[in-house]
């Protein structure tokens, strides 16, 4: 499935940064860059949601006054909703657990083909006063057991699962450190990217031992590197996936509307620097308020899947929190939703009615 052609070599070592001074500095990598494209990775065209944390209020106890960050119904109940929709492709955010609970429900029962996970267990978050919301997270989740127990548990799906993360250039820098606010920022080089650097080759070789256990599974199990930035002096594509021990499976793009270049200019600086096929790219992350939320996911996705990309997620399905309502489903002043959609949920719809 994922091709492990030498065409060239390219060796290159990190600075040492703040993780490296504590923990010891990461090894020199070669890394494997194909000097010719690889062969198309195949995924079905699809349209789907992100859901955020919809696993933990089922584990409150009775009158337990459930955060504004978290969505009142689970995962499994999301994905018979998208299905109702004609959704096929679903990315999650499981807080409690990426295995159990109604997960495993969605695994086997639901109607989905495509599903993203995020795992969010052992996801740990540091705030950093030197920094103006300088937030720096540490998922330490080990994907490669997971793999391993999606790929004996569930193996005998025809379905498509991808262990994913955080955006890395988030967790790279501290999302708003910078070297006058962060006292480990070296300037030229993220202050944790020796960190995320390790985090992604554990991430890629722990998955790709648990397929090669299970070479006969119909389930398909893959990683991928999600990123924000394109175009920057540093950024993640340019400067960690050319460093990783193997390519990774995929790569996740985050795009908005406030970015200063397009969709497709950032999906192809990600192909240029990454050196992997436009099959090998998906958009993981797009959304916007109304009253243009239409608009933007009929154009960004559209954009996408015609320069090549087959999966594309909506940010996202209920926003539970204040202000501009990036969600799919419309809220009544008071903040409590209306079980309308939005014209999100139209785009949605058409979109994957077009591609398929």
């Amino acid at each position: 499935m994922v091709s492990t052609t030498i065409e060239s070599q390219v060796v290159r070592r990190l600075p040492c940064d703040y993780w490296c001074q504590e923990f010891g500095p990461v090894p020199t990598w070669t890394r494997l860059i194909p000097s010719v494209p690889k062969e198309p990775f195949i995924l079905p065209k699809r349209i789907g949601p992100v859901v955020v944390f919809n696993d933990m209020p089922q584990y409150y106890p009775p009158g337990f006054r459930v955060g504004i960050n978290i969505a009142n119904e689970t995962n499994s109940t999301v994905a018979k909703t998208a299905s109702q929709f004609g959704i096929k492709a679903v990315k999650f955010w499981p807080r409690v657990s990426a295995l159990g609970g109604d997960m495993s429900w969605v695994y086997t029962k639901s109607d989905l083909d495509v599903i993203v996970v995020r795992p969010m267990l052992d996801a740990i978050t540091d705030e950093y006063n030197d920094c103006t919301s300088g937030v720096v997270v540490w998922e330490e989740a080990d994907y490669g057991k997971i793999a391993e127990s999606l790929l004996r548990r569930f193996g005998d799906q025809k379905k498509v699962i991808i262990l994913t993360g955080w955006e890395s250039d988030h967790q790279a820098t501290g999302v708003a450190c910078t070297p006058e606010t962060h006292p480990w920022y070296p300037g030229e080089l993220a202050p944790f990217a020796d960190y995320v650097l390790r985090m992604l080759n554990e991430r890629q070789l722990g998955i790709e031992a648990a397929r090669a256990m299970y070479p006969d599974a119909s389930l398909v199990v893959l990683h991928a590197v999600e990123v924000s930035e394109a175009f920057s002096d540093w950024n993640v594509a340019k400067d960690i996936i050319p460093l990783m021990q193997h390519e990774p499976d995929l790569v996740s793009v985050t795009y908005w509307h406030w970015n200063n270049y397009s969709i497709t200019e950032m999906l192809q600086y990600v192909a240029d620097n990454t050196h992997l096929d436009r099959s090998r790219i998906f958009v993981g992350e797009i959304g916007g308020p109304e009253p243009k939320q239409y608009e933007r996911l009929i154009t960004g996705a559209s954009d996408a899947i015609e320069w090549g990309v087959s999966l594309v997620f909506v940010w996202h399905w209920r926003q539970s929190w204040g202000g501009d309502n990036f969600g799919l489903w419309e809220k009544n002043e008071l903040g409590e939703f209306t079980g309308d959609w939005t014209r999100g949920m139209d785009a949605i719809m058409e979109l994957n009615e077009a591609y398929n």
